[in-house]
């Protein structure tokens, strides 16, 4: 006699059921009485252990211990009926001892005819972790971009780099950050030095325990580091420090296209495993912090430019003037200001017509108009009036550009020729005068 058609059908739902359930991809688990009554095979998988270990194990064994009273107050506020269905998340414990993050969806049930849980759980350890690279990385940008910020605010980024590895520390969560600088001893070897470092108060080196300030890429194992950091990519590892496990990773710092040194951040709570969106992050951060450098370099190079133009400028004796595209006086050198009898606070601002007489005023005007509407320069000798009266000057006229190429105004500079001007006269009176002897002789008949 065959069974009845109920019975053949409950008996295959219940096949099918044990089917989806042995290759779902998240654990499935029955718990009863305090203990596991039932685990599918992604479940025992999780937690590295074999379906027949965790039947009749009681799930504390596979929760963190500061996570345990939550896990064992849901499951009174379930049996007991206080709440039907419960999602929430925990720190799981593996076989091995290794913490992983788990979601649990739980729901009442009945098994065996008696009060059960059935539950569904995930391994979301991935995850949070990729959550928090991300909320890392957030944290980093929003110190980049403060570094960015206060960097532009002044030439000196020195006066800001501490609070802006204090920020990186807190964003990257980790206890020191340095940045060291390149460069090369007597013997040329390649060396580091630090330049600035932050570092949480329990972080701190104890008093006989080594800071490594200084030290050099050519030796102790650093080598490989310095060939990766050399040519841009970041490198990181696991290192016994102060008696304890710390992770370190490296970021080079390049100014000019030059690897100028490297900023490392060091984190004390065991390995780490740094994201894909860190590292760049961190790179960005890096990037703020060349650049900056590269702006301090470039303004104390334009300090010395200035410098050695201003020292030329008040020390030169050509007579140098600068005027705007109003053709106001912009900037006058000492020489210029003794030619006048003028202080230099009495001609800045003025304008050729209060410096100088009228018929020559006009000259000038003409002169600077077509220097700026040409853009060329206008080279004459001429005499020009001054304090101690008139006076033989060459005259260079010059257009200033603006950074679009536009006329921003002239340069004059005028040179003392008065003594080539008088030897230039007495030539030519010796020379009109021979002239007058030579003419003289000819016409009396005088054999030469």
């Amino acid at each position: 006699m065959s069974p009845p058609l109920g019975i053949l059908s409950q008996l295959d739902a219940e096949v099918q059921f044990r089917t989806l359930v042995e290759q779902s991809l998240i654990g499935i688990y029955i718990l009863q009485d305090g203990v596991f009554r039932y685990v599918n095979p992604k479940f025992a998988e999780i937690f590295a252990y074999t379906q027949e270990e965790i039947i009749n194990r009681s799930p504390e064994d596979l929760v963190a211990p500061e996570d345990w009273p939550l896990v064992q107050d849901n499951i009174r506020r379930r049996l007991s009926g206080e709440i039907e269905k419960l999602i929430y998340s925990v720190r799981g414990r593996r076989k091995d001892g290794a913490r992983i993050d788990v979601e649990i969806h739980s729901t009442l049930t009945e098994f065996q005819e008696r009060p059960a849980i059935i539950g569904a759980l995930r391994n979301i350890t991935k995850l949070n972790r990729a959550l928090e690279a991300l909320k890392r990385r957030d944290a980093i940008l929003e110190a980049v971009s403060f570094a960015a910020e206060g960097f532009l605010k002044t030439i000196d980024w020195r006066k800001n780099i501490s609070e802006v590895l204090e920020r990186l520390s807190r964003a990257t969560r980790v206890g020191q950050v340095s940045v060291f600088e390149n460069y090369r001893d007597d013997a040329g070897s390649l060396e580091a030095r630090l330049f600035c470092r932050w570092y949480s108060p329990d972080f701190a080196p104890g008093v006989d325990q080594p800071t490594y300030d200084d030290f050099s890429w050519d030796a102790g194992g650093m080598e490989n580091w310095a060939a990766s950091l050399s040519r841009g990519l970041p490198v990181w590892g696991c290192f016994r420090k102060w008696g304890r496990k710390t992770s370190i990773i490296d970021v080079p710092i390049f100014v000019e296209g030059n690897w100028w040194g490297a900023i490392g951040f060091e984190d004390s709570l065991g390995e780490r495993e740094w994201s894909a969106e860190e590292i760049e992050a961190l790179k960005a951060a890096a990037g703020i912090i060349g650049g900056a450098v590269q702006r301090d370099q470039a303004h104390k190079a334009l300090q010395r430019q200035q410098n050695l133009l201003r020292t030329i400028f008040r020390t030169i004796p050509d007579l140098i003037v600068l005027k705007d595209r109003d053709l106001d006086y912009r900037a006058v050198n000492p020489a210029f200001c003794r030619f006048l009898g003028r202080t230099e606070e009495e001609i800045l601002g003025r304008k050729d017509q209060d410096l100088f007489p009228p018929a020559e005023v006009d000259i000038y005007r003409r002169e600077d108009l077509r220097v700026m509407e040409s853009g060329q320069s206008v080279a004459k000798d001429r005499e020009v009036t001054g304090a101690q009266g008139k006076q033989w000057l060459q005259v260079l006229k010059t257009p200033v550009l603006d950074e679009e190429g536009a006329t921003a105004g002239i340069i004059c500079s005028f040179r003392d020729i008065s003594a080539r001007k008088k030897a230039e006269e007495t030539l030519e009176s010796h020379r009109a005068r021979l002239q007058e002897i030579m003419a003289e002789r000819i016409a009396g008949g005088t054999d030469f």
